[in-house]
């Protein structure tokens, strides 16, 4: 039997979810699947990028609808099950994280991940802006991106701890909700299935599972593309 953690904090997305969903009930039965997903901690997300509660109760009713209908035992975890908000707070406030450009950005990372990279990955998809005036608004919102990143990344290692998986399932991965699960992964050397949607055509939706690399990558598109 194998542990299997899935991460999925976009309920509002109901197609990802749908896919997310469908991937994990035809997964092979010999998985013990443990399902990870956020009570509300996480705001701003990808899904409520303006943290708004009536955002959260919607996800929450998604998540819990979704879930329900699943015809195989899975084990539901909770973010905020594993990490204390208090904590975060001190944790974040003692990095001192100090950037005045988009390449500062990019290099700050926290034990070992690129948290700079999945926030900016965030705001760029959200603003279509990739140079930033990095005022005092625009710390004070993407300071909330790192300190979630961190409080995901503290989450993730605790999780690991307790349940100790073989196999993990994202959707995506470039995401400040979602990056820390990615990498952690790839630094414990646990295998990563990254779940990601295609459009042959406007009316179809294909599902496509990236192992152990992000859907972005030029590299393994590269490789891919050769190969073929």
């Amino acid at each position: 039997m194998k542990t299997h953690l899935y991460y999925f904090n976009w309920q509002l997305q109901l197609t990802l979810y749908g896919s997310i969903l469908d991937d994990l009930e035809k997964m092979d039965q010999e998985h013990d699947i443990y399902f990870l997903s956020c009570n509300g901690i996480l705001k701003p997300c990808w899904s409520n990028r303006d943290a708004r509660d009536s955002a959260c109760k919607r996800c929450k009713f998604n998540q819990k609808s979704g879930i329900s209908g699943i015809r195989r035992k899975v084990h539901n975890l909770k973010i905020e099950e594993f990490v204390n908000p208090q904590e975060i707070e001190d944790i974040f406030q003692n990095q001192n994280f100090k950037y005045d450009t988009v390449e500062d950005i990019k290099l700050i990372r926290y034990k070992g991940i690129r948290i700079g990279y999945g926030a900016l990955s965030s705001y760029i998809s959200w603003t279509r802006n990739r140079e930033p005036i990095i005022d005092d608004k625009f710390k004070i919102y993407f300071n909330k991106l790192l300190k979630n990143e961190i409080l995901l990344k503290e989450a993730i290692d605790r999780v690991l701890e307790a349940i100790k998986p073989e196999v993990i399932t994202i959707f995506n991965g470039r995401t400040a909700d979602v990056r820390p699960v990615f990498e952690t992964a790839l630094q414990n050397g646990i295998f990563l299935r990254g779940v990601e949607n295609i459009m042959p055509r406007l009316t179809e939706f294909r599902k496509v599972v990236f192992e152990n690399v992000l859907p972005h990558s030029i590299q393994w598109h590269t490789r891919r593309i050769n190969e073929h």
